[in-house]
């Protein structure tokens, strides 16, 4: 009796491989999201928006931590002076306060 492909594994083997499907999708969609608005030529509010969700889906790639966050920092700065701030799905604030607690190892 095998046990199926995570026997070995246990319950957080298969935890942590679905954990990564789900993170590699949603990193997918968000570099998509970004490279349409800015091919579109998005307002810097759309493209904050898509850029501060790309940050957060980088984020647990070690690697990408310095990536992730200049792209939050670019988000923050136009938001920061943005025309229409009060338009965006993502608060300046809730920007600033990942910044001040996601700093790259």
């Amino acid at each position: 009796m095998s046990g199926g492909p995570f026997a070995l594994r246990g319950p957080s083997g298969f935890v942590r491989l679905v954990i990564s499907r789900i993170e590699s999708s949603a990193r997918a969609h968000a570099e998509r999201a970004v490279s349409v608005r800015e091919a579109a030529n998005a307002t810097p509010t759309l493209l904050a928006e898509a850029r501060f969700v790309l940050a957060q889906a980088l984020w647990s790639d070690h690697n990408e931590q310095p990536r992730a966050r200049a792209l939050a920092e670019q988000a923050q700065e136009a938001l920061a002076t943005a025309d229409d701030p009060a338009r965006s799905t993502v608060d300046l604030d809730e920007i600033d306060d990942w910044l001040a607690t996601h700093h790259p190892e």
